[in-house]
């Protein structure tokens, strides 16, 4: 029987998209698979809240789409060679015994560099304390590869009482990550003396976010799914903090990215479709807007 590879994404329309394919490129029926997804939220005791866990196979014609995804992926290879292409240009080749921990929201796409390879995947949710969007790429030390190798013959994926798996992949993502990570995933605010911050901290991961979406906008919903808040919440957050609403401050950030860029030398219309206008008379109202000057005259700045 075929394996298969589960990938949850974002369309570029905002909307959820579940990427799943036989390694042999053929589209499966997730109920006719070795598959796992939870049914009910994770109790906030747990210090993660796993979405997916599997093992795939991979082989030279394991291929997905470039895509994005609202969770946090960690990918250990165990077998094989995994070339990842990212958003910003860069490529990175991921080789036994290491591991790639993928941030919410950074664009990738994955293609196997092997004809043979073994893959354990783990797809959570966590709530970090900094909010970093860079890759982390690390080695797996003998006792995580084993605990990692060892799922292969425990069938992490075969269906169990729900509290039971919740303590196993906590445990695993526990082992696997190790006490440094863990407490930036999963900080302790010291009870309720961090209301404020917590909320500072949020809206500066939001504008993270959002400097690292230009060219492709994030609708409201997608940043509020991230973020762990509701809608009402961060509006009020926003409009506190930073004195707009959140896709105003997003506008306003994309705009001073258009500007630095037409400093540089760039074109109009480069620029526009760069930082997520769709056409160039848009642009230039917007721009005109802000700063009191058209994108042509941008000397005058």
């Amino acid at each position: 029987m075929g394996s298969f590879v589960a990938q949850r994404g974002l369309r570029e329309d905002g909307g959820n998209a579940v990427f799943r394919t036989t390694t042999d490129g053929e589209n499966v029926d997730p109920a006719a698979k070795n598959h796992w997804t939870p049914e009910r939220e994770v109790p906030r005791t747990f210090p993660f809240s796993p979405v997916d866990v599997h093992v795939t196979k991979l082989n030279a014609g394991t291929y997905f789409p470039p895509h994005v995804q609202c969770v946090y992926q960690l990918y250990c290879l165990l077998a094989g060679e995994v070339e990842y292409a990212f958003g910003d240009g860069t490529i990175r080749h991921l080789h036994p015994r290491e591991a790639f921990l993928i941030p919410p929201y950074l664009r990738r796409s994955p293609r196997s560099r092997c004809a043979d390879g073994r893959a354990l995947v783990i797809v959570f949710r966590g709530d970090s304390a900094d909010f970093r969007q860079e890759l982390t790429h690390f080695k797996l030390n003998e006792a995580q590869f084993q605990c990692a190798a060892a799922l292969l013959q425990a069938e992490i994926t075969r269906r169990e009482p729900h509290l039971l798996r919740m303590i196993r992949v906590n445990a695993l993502l526990l082992e696997l990550l190790g006490s440094e990570t863990v407490a930036r995933l999963c900080p302790d605010d010291g009870g309720s003396s961090g209301g404020t911050n917590v909320m500072a901290r949020k809206i500066e991961f939001t504008e993270e976010l959002m400097k690292s979406n230009l060219e492709h906008p994030l609708p409201l919903s997608a940043l509020v799914r991230v973020v762990g808040v509701s809608r009402p919440v961060l509006e009020r957050g926003f409009r506190k903090y930073r004195g707009v609403s959140v896709m105003a401050r997003y506008r306003d950030l994309r705009l001073d990215a258009a500007k630095i860029r037409l400093q540089q030398g760039a074109s109009i219309s480069e620029t526009a479709y760069g930082t997520g206008f769709k056409t160039t008379q848009h642009f230039a109202t917007v721009f005109r807007r802000r700063f009191h000057v058209t994108p042509s005259n941008i000397e005058l700045i």
